[in-house]
């Protein structure tokens, strides 16, 4: 049987999902300046995997923009 390869998430699902990759994320970090027993590389490597899925997440959004009045950011 295949993957899934179309998720259907409301923004607020999406939005629990990024906060927990970016706790993972801080978590991962802390491990790597901390000293702890985990080998740099394995935190480094983890690390990098989360900030490529958050940057996937990222890119897929459809972000909202005004059409018939002028687009203020902020």
């Amino acid at each position: 049987m295949p993957y899934t390869r179309k998720f259907e998430l409301n923004t607020i699902e999406l939005e629990l999902v990024e906060n927990a990759l970016r706790g993972e994320l801080n978590k991962a970090q802390s491990l790597k300046e901390g000293g702890h027993d985990n080998p740099k590389q394995n935190t480094r490597d983890k690390a990098a995997a989360l900030l490529d899925l958050l940057g996937s997440l990222h890119n897929q959004k459809n972000w909202y923009r005004p059409k018939n009045r002028t687009y203020i950011s902020g």
